[in-house]
């Protein structure tokens, strides 16, 4: 897989930005909430303004199609990024769209994940491997390819095209 660039966030203070001040940081968002935290608060300390206390975010970089928003809390930031750095985005924002609480995006992605492949039939070619008799032997890719449409009218799995190939999602 493919490893994504470090998530980070624009982090500005809203008392600068109501004073016509353009005041923040850029912030890695692959760590720990507290830290996060921390930095915002270094930021709002050094504000200009002097009296800033209130932040928003105001740009992202790095989450793929996960979609954050001005006021998207921080332990979500944190974990979005975390699974975004571990997953594919496209899986993980495929999660957020459907309405998944943050915190239980992890857990659904592994729980019924099947891997990232080129595409379905290569992972019932792996599901078939070499217990097939000989005359069956030439046909395996074809026998995959049945399989994997078998799959697919029925629904047993979903896949997610991403930038490393096709995330594979049981519906079992």
């Amino acid at each position: 897989m493919t490893r994504t660039p470090t998530p980070c966030i624009y982090v500005a203070s809203l008392a600068d930005y109501n004073a016509g001040r353009h005041h923040g940081v850029w912030i890695d968002a692959d760590q720990d909430a507290d830290e996060i935290r921390a930095r915002i608060k270094a930021m709002l300390d050094r504000s200009p303004t002097g009296d800033a206390e209130d932040y928003a975010i105001h740009d992202y970089e790095n989450f793929g199609p996960v979609e954050l928003s001005e006021f998207t809390s921080i332990d979500d930031v944190a974990t979005l990024a975390k699974l975004v750095t571990e997953h594919p985005p496209e899986l993980v924002a495929h999660f957020q769209g459907e309405g998944y609480a943050v915190d239980a995006i992890g857990d659904e992605i592994e729980d019924r994940s099947r891997g990232v492949w080129d595409s379905l039939a290569d992972l019932a070619l792996e599901d078939i491997g070499d217990d097939l008799p000989e005359r069956f032997q030439d046909h395996r890719w074809t026998l995959a390819k049945a399989i994997a449409n078998d799959w697919e009218q029925s629904g047993s799995y979903l896949t997610i095209r991403t930038s490393d190939g096709v995330a594979v999602l049981s519906n079992d």
